[in-house]
């Protein structure tokens, strides 16, 4: 890491911190050059939010949404998210009304995503049976914030209850909950993952399922990923599954019979991805031909655009 980028993480880390403890400091933030105009307002907006009631703070954010069903605009996200950080502080006083919004008993200007965010920032147990079953809603704002806000509850019954919708999900449902799995650092979770990875009839299925489960250092995992790639041709599945065992059991120092002949092999990884992707791409129409690389241009010039702006 350079000094520029130890020195930007710092920076980001201070802008996230507690404003409690933040507030304790502001002489000392005030005395900082390093920091933009607008790192400076965010900070000095979460510092001051920190000490408002929660009516005070409902009442901005209802502002916010009346507004914006007036004027049609999306203005309220400005904001938006230093005030739900603030109303976490706050989670009993605002339990009845967030669940009011999920179930769409609240008043027409609340729209259900705000009460979704909330549900997850508030890390709301009492929300998951509602967010489990709106987790593949029609409204993408919706389902979207589902993802995120079952992962930042996290709990056992989240697990359990993904689990129980899973075998008989829709395979849109089950890529929705295989996602939100991969978020949530319980052995409960990686229980679950090797489970449904033992029981998924599709191929790609159990490579994510068993990946994701390595990704969180799954000693469990091992075998069975080692497995896979055993019995599996090296495609871009398999290269997957054995990237994420190489790199788990070195962190783990866990060794197998093929460790290092993976190892290895793997330094042509990339090599071998791109010819599978030609092949894919041959299989392909003219025509199917010109969308995958109009699609992956677009990718590759939003991917530069964002790291120089």
């Amino acid at each position: 890491m350079t000094a520029a980028q130890a020195k930007n993480a710092v920076k980001a880390s201070v802008c996230r911190c507690d404003p409690l403890v933040l507030r304790e400091r502001i002489p000392t933030l005030r005395s900082l050059s390093d920091f933009t105009e607008l790192e400076r307002q965010t900070i000095a907006e979460r510092i001051e939010l920190a000490s408002v009631c929660p009516e005070e703070l409902w009442s901005r954010l209802e502002s916010l949404f009346r507004d914006q069903d007036e004027t049609g605009c999306g203005k309220f996200y400005d904001g938006m998210d230093s005030i739900c950080e603030a109303l976490a502080r706050h989670a009993p006083w605002c339990t009845d009304r967030v669940l009011a919004i999920i179930s769409e008993d609240a008043e027409d200007f609340w729209p259900r995503g705000i009460g979704v965010e909330l549900a997850g920032v508030l890390r709301l147990q009492a929300a998951v049976p509602q967010l489990v079953s709106m987790l593949y809603d029609d409204d993408i704002w919706v389902f979207e914030e589902c993802r995120f806000a079952l992962a930042k509850i996290g709990t056992d019954d989240v697990v359990r209850r993904l689990h129980k919708r899973y075998p008989s999900a829709s395979c849109g449902y089950r890529d929705l909950v295989r996602g939100v799995l991969a978020r949530i650092y319980l052995e409960r979770s990686v229980a679950t993952r090797l489970e449904l990875a033992q029981q998924a009839s599709h191929r790609s299925e159990r490579g994510e399922l068993l990946a994701s489960a390595l990704k969180h250092f799954a000693a469990q995992a091992v075998e069975p990923a080692r497995q896979f790639v055993l019995q599996a041709p090296l495609d871009d599945v398999g290269l997957t599954v054995r990237r994420s065992l190489l790199i788990g059991c070195n962190l783990m120092g866990i060794r197998f019979a093929e460790f290092d002949a993976w190892l290895e092999d793997s330094r042509t990884d990339d090599e071998r991805r791109e010819e599978w992707i030609a092949q894919r791409m041959n299989c392909l129409t003219p025509e199917g031909r010109s969308r995958v690389q109009a699609a992956s241009a677009a990718l590759a010039e939003a991917l530069r655009v964002s790291l120089s702006g």
